[in-house]
């Protein structure tokens, strides 16, 4: 019914898709650091890592790891559908790290982002340059115009 809503927002998948795509290609963070809270054993690398040693976890790299996500330059929001989600490690995807305060930091930037780009879309419109027809083989030769 053209009202935005928190659930209209929400029931928004392609545009979350494109927010996770966005994030997944230019991360809020590009490492994490973290201190291990105990002694652990890396099974696959017989390593171990102590207790109060440093850890970094470089999220970049995850990111745009071709084992992880094939083709890592191009922007393809399908890599967030439900089912290419399931099939990938849920630490594949980190763009706020990971810990307690996560869930909610995260549901909050992306209604935040969500409204904005509802908000833009509602006073721009967006073509590809040359052709309003809206096929758009080439995202670079985008037009915007204000309404």
């Amino acid at each position: 019914d053209n009202k935005f809503t928190y659930d209209s927002v929400s029931e928004m998948s392609y545009l979350d898709q494109c927010v996770n795509e966005t994030l997944r290609k230019y991360p809020v963070v590009t490492n994490l650091q973290r201190t291990a809270v105990k002694d652990f054993k890396i099974p696959s690398i017989n390593h171990e890592i102590s207790k109060n040693h440093p850890i970094w976890v470089p999220v970049y790299a995850i990111h745009h790891d071709e084992e992880i996500y094939p083709d890592p330059e191009k922007f393809d929001p399908d890599r967030f559908t439900t089912e290419e989600v399931m099939k990938r490690h849920p630490m594949s995807f980190l763009p706020f790290g990971e810990g307690p305060r996560k869930i909610s930091s995260i549901v909050k930037l992306k209604m935040r982002l969500k409204a904005f780009i509802n908000r833009y879309l509602h006073w721009y419109e967006i073509w590809h340059a040359g052709n309003k027809t809206g096929s758009c083989k080439n995202p670079e030769k985008l037009q915007v115009h204000h309404r």
